[in-house]
């Protein structure tokens, strides 16, 4: 197991963790220099097992990209300061493994015996870590305030969800915790930005400038990240080097992942190329979509089949499984902007028997003007027939 990324991936999501659960709990010169050891031991002893343990699967776009959209090492290390909440760590590994294997099979991977041995021990030996953190490294008083931490976080997160869902009234709380904290963790920002996000593409422009006002001036990254999505979204005027560099400062890759794959329909949108973007994502699915779009090769997207009925030629669009399993809303929003630029009689009946055009105002739009634009051509047959 040698990719530098992956393992650098993993040592980055434990040591974000252990930072987020820590806040307010290491003060003072000796607590905070136990924390950094502790944080330096934990990155030897994952670049130690990772090559004491060869593993096809772990040095696979696969595994990176099941990390990436699973998240196995935050739910691992969630549990084990859920307190009485925990799941026995030999069963939530296992159920991650095969979650890993159900994935992987979508790309055509099976994972070998050694592979899940390798993956569940990697799970375990994060689970270890985070508990001995806890236990030996923390005094008494630490512990509290890392429990209470962790126990925030997790209401954070559960709020966020809640609000993500549509439940508008709980974003309030949200709003709340926010305005209190007085800085935003990396580890918390990612929900945060996952929120802003789908907040801007519903079109609850009074939320999320809400939300903007409260965070961009305790995050350094989702300022970038609010930045390059207003610019984006609501500006006229897009100077692509800039707003490449904007997305290049955002430290947390996934953030920036988050950043890159929410401006990507309206770059295609815009009939713009991608120029290298690719460079400031470690999402290969991300990578790959950008370059089918800048090919205009759309194979790895969808394919089409052509069928008569009744004498009648008819279109039949089927998406790519293994990309939709990863990014089904970007996705959509691709398919539906390619089939507006088709300007198809039928284009509108296309998107919505593909895709549910409803996950953001801009693909509901889009089929709108054609399902518009669709009863105009048929009462114009109509009258000159």
């Amino acid at each position: 197991m040698t990719d530098s990324l992956i393992v650098g991936a993993v040592i980055s999501y434990v040591q974000n963790f252990i930072y987020d659960i820590s806040i307010g709990a290491c003060k003072g010169f000796i607590k905070k220099y136990k924390q950094k050891r502790f944080c330096k031991r934990v990155e030897n002893e994952i670049q130690n097992f990772c090559k004491k343990n060869e593993s096809l699967y772990i040095d696979s776009e696969s595994f990176q990209n099941f990390i990436t959209y699973h998240k196995p090492f935050d739910r691992v290390m969630e549990n084990v300061l859920s307190l009485g909440d925990a799941v026995d760590i030999d069963q939530l590994s296992n159920d991650i493994v095969a979650e890993a294997e159900d994935a992987a099979k979508t790309g055509g991977q099976i994972l070998s015996i050694d592979d899940r041995r390798v993956f569940k021990d990697l799970l375990t030996l994060v689970s270890n870590e985070i508990t001995s953190y806890y236990r030996d490294v923390l005094d008494d008083s630490q512990k509290y305030i890392v429990s209470q931490n962790a126990q925030n976080t997790k209401m954070l997160q559960r709020e966020i969800k809640k609000v993500g869902d549509g439940n508008n009234q709980k974003i309030e709380n949200v709003e709340k915790y926010l305005r209190d904290a007085m800085s935003i963790s990396p580890y918390k920002a990612e929900p945060i930005a996952e929120l802003i996000c789908k907040k801007m593409w519903l079109g609850e422009f009074d939320e999320v400038e809400t939300l903007c006002q409260v965070v961009s001036a305790k995050s350094d990254d989702l300022e970038l990240a609010i930045r390059v999505l207003k610019v984006e979204m609501l500006e006229n005027k897009h100077e692509s080097d800039e707003i490449k560099q904007s997305i290049s400062y955002i430290e947390n890759i996934r953030i920036r992942n988050i950043v890159i794959r929410n401006i990507i329909p309206l770059i295609y949108f815009r009939k713009e190329k991608f120029d290298r973007m690719g460079e400031l994502t470690d999402s290969e699915y991300l990578k790959a979509i950008m370059a089918a779009l800048d090919n205009e090769d759309y194979s790895y997207l969808f394919s089409m089949e052509i069928s008569v009925e009744k004498g009648i030629e008819m279109q039949k669009y089927t998406l790519n499984k293994a990309v939709l399993n990863v990014e089904q809303w970007l996705v959509n929003q691709v398919f539906a902007i390619y089939m507006y630029n088709l300007k198809l009689v039928n284009t509108a009946s296309l998107i919505e028997n593909t895709i549910d055009a409803r996950t953001s105002w801009f693909s509901a739009l889009i089929t709108y003007d054609e399902v518009i634009w669709g009863r105009f051509f048929c009462q114009l047959n109509l009258r000159f027939t």
